[in-house]
């Protein structure tokens, strides 16, 4: 299946370019948090916050937002865009919804799109009274520091693939050297395995995450014509995970994003929008997960860009171009039924197996689970109604050019090796979980690798190869300066 190009809609504000930004709490969007404790027991630290920037010229009005959620469902992030549009008159298309992956934050099954569009509306009516006139935009890139961000996947051999190091179990951390032995874990895993290294010839090799990390950090401030910040963006690329929930019990925050996005807003004096770029397979490199690492980390990252070598450039307009993609195909290698796919969770393995073997089974009962979870009316899955019957999923591809600010926005957790090739493709960076939902998107070799991540995948490898395609044909329809 490939996009119809026919389907693309494009909008440019280019006179009497003006943008305005205003942040809002949206610490009552839901009534039980990430883990599913009621938000009365939790404990909130600091302010879970959506950020706003709104753009306006004589030919309409595009808005960007970043929140502290993990990600708007498909069916939530549809009706905040219509009930933001309709109060608004701000083309659906032409709103940016991000969000940031925290898993310290609210939950899928009671987050309220309704209160949350409300919030996002009252934000608009704040930036609309502080509009000022664009004129650059300050680009500053830096290196993240060693000890910050580092892959969080781990390849063991062409028979076992590749295996996540979610957390850090067993696992020995150097943040000065920056590196993590997942030996510990490893053993683990083959112990459950019923099996060890021994065994499985692997005592000599060094279980140490080093796969490909972007560690780049991208901030730009759009100045006006005092040279005073109307706004910043940063892009990251590593999971929200330092204050996760699932380690830290029933503590609401917005990780190391809140401080970070607080410390730039000091700095310039403008509100600071964050958005996750090539984060699917990385997280922050961390001894403990706690609100002191939430800091260290967002003071490494902030004090990165903030000091990179800036690099200005006169902008006085903004690009937009939205692509419905219609039937994007689901894995193949699965059948689309809930009944068939529930027959695979539950299938009894008989006879005497190989450890890599048990490995392959368990990786492909972790997606037949994923793809077989209950769908509408429970409306907190990653599919809508009638798409796994379909076998394909309707998603949007946005791109955006605002001077040297060049973003191709994807429904989902990219991989590093994806995002690498989509900017190959097209010069675009990519900013993950916009405007929806759809899953882990690995790059084709990790998909057939399995573990975590890649058993999360919801699209077919085909698929997946074809996005930097569409991505280029996308981006290429916008009129880049």
């Amino acid at each position: 299946m490939k996009p119809c190009l026919s389907e693309i809609e494009k909008f440019t504000l280019t006179d009497n370019l003006m943008a305005g930004s205003s942040v809002v709490d949206i610490s009552d969007c839901g009534t039980h948090s990430y883990q599913e404790f009621p938000m009365e027991e939790c404990d909130i630290q600091g302010t879970i916050e959506a950020r706003v920037l709104l753009f306006s010229a004589d030919q309409g009005r595009i808005l960007w937002t970043s929140s502290d959620e993990c990600t708007f469902r498909q069916k939530h992030s549809n009706e905040i865009k219509e009930l933001v549009s309709k109060e608004t008159g701000i083309t659906a298309n032409m709103i940016l919804l991000a969000a940031v992956h925290t898993h310290s934050s609210h939950g899928y099954r009671s987050f309220d799109p309704k209160k949350f569009a409300a919030h996002i509306i009252d934000a608009v009516s704040i930036a609309e009274n502080n509009m000022r006139t664009v004129k650059k935009i300050v680009e500053r890139v830096g290196i993240a520091p060693q000890e910050s961000i580092i892959n969080r996947r781990l390849y063991l051999n062409k028979k076992f693939g590749e295996i996540c190091i979610m957390f850090n179990d067993d696992c020995v951390i150097d943040c000065e050297k920056g590196t993590l032995d997942a030996t510990g874990q490893v053993v683990k895993v083959f112990e459950n395995l019923s099996t060890d290294l021994v065994k499985e010839g692997l005592t000599d090799k060094a279980f140490m995450t080093d796969g490909p990390v972007d560690s780049r950090l991208h901030l730009w401030t759009i100045e006006d014509t005092n040279g005073d910040a109307i706004a910043s963006i940063a892009r990251v690329n590593a999971h929200a995970v330092t204050a996760t929930q699932s380690r830290i019990g029933k503590k609401i925050s917005s990780d190391f994003v809140g401080p970070m996005s607080g410390i730039i807003h000091s700095d310039t004096g403008a509100p600071c929008l964050v958005f996750n770029g090539a984060f699917g397979n990385t997280r922050p490199l961390q001894e403990k997960y706690c609100f002191e690492e939430c800091d260290r980390i967002a003071g490494l990252f902030a004090e990165t860009m903030l000091n990179a070598d800036p690099k200005q450039s006169i902008t006085t307009s903004i690009s937009g171009v939205s692509l419905p993609c219609v039937g994007l195909p689901l894995r193949k290698d699965f059948p689309h039924s809930r009944e068939e796919l529930k027959k695979i969770v539950e299938k009894k393995e008989t006879g005497k197996k190989e450890a890599w073997e048990l490995k392959r089974d368990n990786d492909r009962k972790s997606t037949a689970e994923i793809l077989s979870r209950p769908g509408p009316p429970q409306e907190t899955g990653v599919m809508l109604e009638g798409e796994l019957e379909n076998g394909a999923v309707n998603r949007e591809l946005q791109a955006w050019c605002l001077g040297p600010l060049k973003i191709l926005c994807l429904p989902g957790e990219p991989f590093v090796q994806l995002c690498e090739s989509i900017e190959k493709k097209t010069g675009f960076l990519t900013v993950g979980i916009s405007n929806g939902y759809m899953s882990y998107l690995p790059d084709p070799e990790s998909l057939l690798n399995g573990g975590y991540e890649a058993n999360q995948c919801l699209l077919d490898g085909d698929t997946l190869r074809n996005i930097p395609e569409y991505a280029k044909k996308l981006c290429e329809s916008l009129k880049v300066d």
